[in-house]
């Protein structure tokens, strides 16, 4: 009997190998048959990448150049197409000083307010971003040509504010608070706390909120936000006060307190109700902080030791600076053209610097592509720069097949505003691979301003082309 079961047992145990087999030989075929056919092999060859040696012009940072108009209401557009097309090439910005000293003591004529339109709508078919500032003094004697109370100051805030909501598209940031010599907000009755916590208050509820506001010093930063602490990466580009609230700084690198915007001996631990200032370190590590998220630039002044090539370049990298006057000082300007640093001229490292600088490092591609599956991406970039950008820009990566030329776009999910300077970023995401055919495909990266349209370009040595930078070629072959 046992013998018997022992050989039922075998031919049970056969029988089921067996059909295990043929399972296996049938998943096999269905495998073969119906999901190989649909198994491709995504491959890539990389482009070679490095960095351009070139100034790289883009948006919001760099040199700017200053054109003063003072309303009269009489409109000249003439005038302003001529300064329009007399703005410098290396420039990418422009400062418009729109100064109100005709207006002192009443309203802003309708006619004035008209003339102010017409200027800000001749800059705008220029590809330059603005910097505004309204002003009653050109001439560094505020205490004769503005208004004696701030409520007549506030009144013109209110008047001329539709006028700068209504080009918002190219208005960048609005300097000052309207009030002190050359609007600098030092120098006559109005320059105290008080009146510049109300100018603020009504500058800041009349203006777009994407449109950035700045003042003159940390000091005065410190004393309208009541915090002497710089905001953090969780506050930044939230359209509230202290996220747009930046700096600008007319006496930049001019002596070791930046003529007056810091103290020559002073310290923070003496700072009481947010009034005071800080030494030189101290305020240059608080710009270094607080500039990661809101824009800072000026002018430099006075040929001094603190100008000198490699100071400037250690103190603007600090600050974060991301704009300059090009015309101011020009001794400070012609120092840094004879000068050179690490075997480049001086002029045209501090260009490059200025503002940020993407640099495209490497990028890969790879994966295994079923039909509704994806291959995945990865891509390099450096901000070479000595700021970071303050404002979103939209990322795409488009696929362009070699011989259909088929075109497949890729939005990218990053925000570029949180690439800092002398940092690396990875740019990480998925292509659905599905619905392209087996081929070659060119890959390219492109970067836009949302906001103007206006490109924005890698400071890579590869030639832009009409879809972008190509960072390499992506094969999509059968298995």
């Amino acid at each position: 009997m046992e013998k018997h079961s022992d050989e039922r047992k075998k031919r049970i145990n056969k029988k089921a190998v067996v059909g295990i087999i043929g399972i296996l030989i049938l998943l096999f075929c269905v495998f073969f048959y119906t999901i190989y056919p649909k198994l491709r092999r995504v491959t890539y060859s990389a482009t070679t990448l490095s960095e351009s040696t070139e100034v790289i012009q883009n948006p919001y940072c760099g040199w700017y150049q200053v054109f003063a108009y003072t309303l009269t209401g009489i409109p000249a557009p003439e005038s302003v197409e001529k300064d329009k097309k007399d703005l410098e090439e290396d420039c990418s910005l422009a400062l418009l000083e729109i100064d109100l000293k005709n207006f002192k003591d009443t309203e802003i004529s309708e006619e004035a307010l008209q003339e102010l339109d017409s200027i800000l709508e001749v800059w705008r078919c220029s590809d330059a971003k603005l910097i505004l500032r309204f002003v009653y003094d050109l001439e560094g004697n505020a205490q004769a040509t503005e208004p004696s109370t701030v409520e007549e100051v506030c009144s013109h805030m209110k008047q001329v504010a539709p006028y700068v909501n209504k080009y918002k598209d190219s208005v960048y940031l609005c300097q000052g608070l309207f009030v002190g010599n050359w609007g600098e907000m030092h120098g006559t009755a109005l320059c105290n706390r008080t009146d510049f916590l109300t100018l603020l208050s009504v500058w800041n509820h009349e203006i777009d909120s994407s449109i950035f506001l700045a003042v003159r010093t940390p000091e005065i930063w410190r004393e309208m936000l009541s915090s002497l602490k710089p905001i953090t990466e969780d506050e930044a580009y939230t359209g509230k006060l202290n996220s747009r609230l930046s700096l600008f700084n007319d006496g930049m690198l001019g002596s070791i307190t930046d003529v007056g915007t810091y103290d020559e001996e002073a310290s923070f631990s003496e700072i009481t109700n947010y009034m005071g200032k800080g030494n030189r370190q101290e305020e240059i590590s608080f710009q270094n902080k607080l500039c990661l998220f809101v824009p800072n630039g000026g002018e430099v002044i006075n040929d001094n030791e603190y100008n000198d090539l490699e100071n400037a370049v250690t103190s603007l990298s600090e600050m974060r600076v991301s704009y300059l006057n090009i015309e101011y000082d020009e001794a400070v300007i012609n120092k840094w053209k004879s000068s050179e640093i690490d075997g480049e001229n001086g002029f045209k490292y501090i260009s490059k610097k200025l503002g940020y600088r993407y640099v495209l490092e490497d990028s890969d591609v790879s994966g295994l592509s079923f039909s509704g599956q994806k291959a995945t991406y990865k891509i390099d970039i450096s901000n070479q720069g000595f700021a970071p950008s303050y404002r979103k820009f939209s990322t795409t990566l488009t696929l362009v097949h070699t011989k259909t030329k088929e075109v497949k776009e890729v939005k990218v999910s990053a925000d570029n505003r949180l690439w800092y300077p002398g940092e690396d970023v990875t740019l990480n995401g998925t292509i659905d691979c599905s619905k392209l055919e087996n081929g070659y495909y060119k890959l390219y990266i492109s970067m836009m301003d949302s906001e103007t349209q206006q490109a924005v370009s890698f400071a890579n040595t590869l030639e832009k082309e009409e879809y972008g930078y190509c960072l390499g070629q992506i094969a999509i072959r059968q298995k």
